[in-house]
């Protein structure tokens, strides 16, 4: 399947890698990476250019995110979802190009992300990014980040948007600054201990964090790439910018 006329997604990225690459997960460093669009907010300019830095081996269209997709001129490799939001013709014009189609049932136990989540992690897809996974319900925006924790042991999720980067570590992280001024340090688990935080404005030494204070939101790296270690708990790290 393509991105545009000359770009291929396949078993082998071949998407241009391109300079200024901002974060360590996107190094290229031999590991499977894919991409799940789904049906938030998604800003096509910035995911056409993503895209390429990122060099994804694999494209998952989820339900509306087709329409972003279509817009982007990017033919996904695979779709899914109960296409309860999905424009027909749009759904209908990525069948007609031959793109393999998983339709799941409106009434389901699971959302159309966690769905392409699962079907990642069954390709073998090591590093996911996903775009659009926000927007008006923010039932499926805390969702969907909160899932990511079920699944670290199988696989490292971003959520990226043009104003964040987030993800869950059970294991500290380097994280590069790049355009991002703010580092928020947020505990999914009821306290995560012994942190400690290197690079930053306000430096972190054995620090334990509880999940009902905000002592962890918005920090601010002072060198290019900061340190986070700890010793127990899941933490949710979060990149923004205003």
């Amino acid at each position: 399947m393509c991105l545009w006329p000359d770009l291929q997604f396949s078993e082998r990225r071949c998407c241009s890698r391109g300079e200024g690459v901002q974060a360590k997960d996107e190094r290229d460093d031999g590991l499977m990476i894919g991409v799940i669009v789904s049906g938030g907010n998604v800003d096509v300019t910035y995911l056409k250019r993503r895209l390429i830095l990122l060099g994804a081996n694999i494209v998952y269209g989820v339900d509306k995110g087709l329409e972003a997709l279509d817009e982007a001129n990017v033919v996904p490799n695979w779709i899914l979802g109960d296409f309860d939001s999905c424009r027909p013709e749009t759904l209908e014009k990525f069948k007609g190009m031959g793109v393999p189609v998983l339709t799941y049932p409106a009434e389901k136990d699971m959302t159309d992300t966690h769905l392409a989540i699962e079907k990642a992690i069954e390709d073998g897809v090591k590093r996911l990014y996903i775009f659009g996974w926000n927007g008006s319900r923010m039932d499926h925006t805390m969702g969907s980040i909160l899932i990511a924790e079920k699944y670290l042991k199988d696989i490292h999720i971003v959520f990226i948007d043009p104003n964040n980067r987030i993800f869950v570590t059970s294991n500290g992280a380097v994280i590069e600054k790049g355009d991002y001024k703010y580092v928020s340090l947020l505990p999914l688990s009821d306290k995560v201990t012994g942190v400690t935080a290197k690079g930053f404005k306000y430096p972190l030494d054995r620090q334990d964090l509880s999940r009902t204070d905000s002592y962890g939101i918005s920090n601010e790296l002072e060198s290019e790439i900061g340190h986070v270690f700890f010793d127990k708990g899941v933490l949710c790290i979060v990149q923004s910018k205003d």
